[in-house]
């Protein structure tokens, strides 16, 4: 196989992969709709990519932190994938602290 075909496959592969993700993205913020937060997933997305001014969903999902529940939304835009986390009660959107 030329190296060629090898990118082409491995660019294909990438594409498949952020279209399963943008639509298991959909499927989370649906679920999370119908639980009782003040704020949805749906809502968190939405804030989050108007943060980061647009940007692929790759996930978005509703977890618990510190003994609250949390969105976590990660969103790829520009070759780098960011992440958000919103506080389901306050409504509150901040940045993940950062791995060192």
């Amino acid at each position: 196989m030329s190296i060629k075909a090898r990118i082409l496959t491995a660019f294909s592969i990438v594409l498949l992969l952020l279209s399963l993700t943008d639509a298991m993205a959909e499927r989370g913020s649906r679920r999370g709709a119908a639980e009782s937060d003040n704020y949805s997933l749906d809502s968190a997305v939405s804030k989050a990519r108007k943060r980061s001014k647009g940007g692929r969903v790759v996930r978005a999902e509703t977890g618990e932190r510190d003994g609250r529940r949390t969105h976590n939304i990660r969103i790829y835009k520009d070759g780098r994938v960011k992440r958000y986390r919103m506080d389901a009660e306050t409504g509150r959107l901040t940045r993940p602290d950062r791995k060192r």
